[in-house]
């Protein structure tokens, strides 16, 4: 009896020791399974993590494409301003060489006034083609001096012919009236 007795208290402490064991044994296996589900809502995270990081990547290489693009076109438009700030710049200094090669047109008036006089004066003794004639030899020489491309595009018989060709019209226009 003693003997089912110390057997008895080594089947009791073995089992205490054996329920000890299963509990200690639930309670990693709980904690596994939570470590577990901890790591599958990571990744879940990560991966939604990754798709937002994509999508920044992406909106990224946009912007950076779109800010290559605007100092593209800024480089031009400033390329486009010198051109033109130089042209200008040209533009003026040729007009301030062009206005100081013009004749004073002030001293020259009582040289007009002259010849204007003789025009009138041969007026009344000549025909009103010689008139007219003589009134653009004045107004052409005048253009000449100040340099005026009109007159110098056409060449001087052509010229002569047109005026000879506009008294005679002139003239015959006088005729019939």
């Amino acid at each position: 009896m003693e003997k089912a007795m110390s057997e008895l208290d080594d089947c009791k402490h073995s089992k205490a020791v054996l329920e000890e064991k299963i509990t200690q044994m639930e309670w990693d296996l709980a904690a596994r399974e939570a470590l577990r589900l901890q790591i599958s809502e990571q990744k879940t995270e990560f991966g939604q993590i990754k798709s937002v990081n994509s999508e920044f990547q992406r909106r990224i290489r946009y912007v950076e494409g779109e800010k290559s693009e605007s100092l593209r076109k800024i480089r031009a438009l400033e390329e486009e301003l010198r051109e033109k700030i130089e042209t200008k710049r040209d533009d003026n200094e040729l007009s301030k060489i062009a206005t100081s090669l013009l004749p004073d047109p002030t001293p020259d008036t009582a040289k007009e006034d002259d010849e204007k006089d003789r025009a009138k004066q041969l007026s009344g003794n000549q025909t009103k083609q010689e008139t007219f004639q003589y009134q653009r030899q004045i107004d052409n020489k005048r253009d000449c001096e100040a340099g005026s491309s009109f007159v110098k595009g056409i060449d001087p018989w052509s010229k002569n012919f047109l005026e000879t060709e506009l008294a005679e019209a002139l003239d015959s226009n006088n005729v019939y009236n």
